[in-house]
């Protein structure tokens, strides 16, 4: 029969080991806790677009960019206008 020290020792292992168990089950949780708020504010920033999408200064900024031929155009320096220049960075500061 096994003395007071080993028992104490398989209890306190046994103990341990549920505590690693609960603490790995809590990890995973949290882990799709966070995945799933990613997504949620995915989905609202994705709403939110689409909700200003014809909205007046969108569709002024789409119709600026189509202006631009090629993705150089429309790097800075490469605006054709000021007004352009001028309207597309006001359209990108909107929040």
């Amino acid at each position: 029969m096994p003395n007071w020290a080993e028992q104490l020792t398989a209890i306190a292992t046994a103990v341990s080991a549920v505590g690693l168990l609960g603490a790995l089950g809590a990890v995973v949780f949290a882990a799709r806790q966070a995945r799933e708020a990613r997504i949620g504010r995915q989905a609202a920033t994705a709403l939110e677009f689409f909700r200003r999408w014809n909205e007046e200064p969108l569709v002024e900024t789409r119709r600026l960019v189509a202006q631009f031929e090629t993705p150089e155009d429309g790097r800075c320096g490469g605006h054709r206008s000021t007004l352009s220049a001028e309207i597309l960075t006001r359209c990108s500061s909107i929040s």
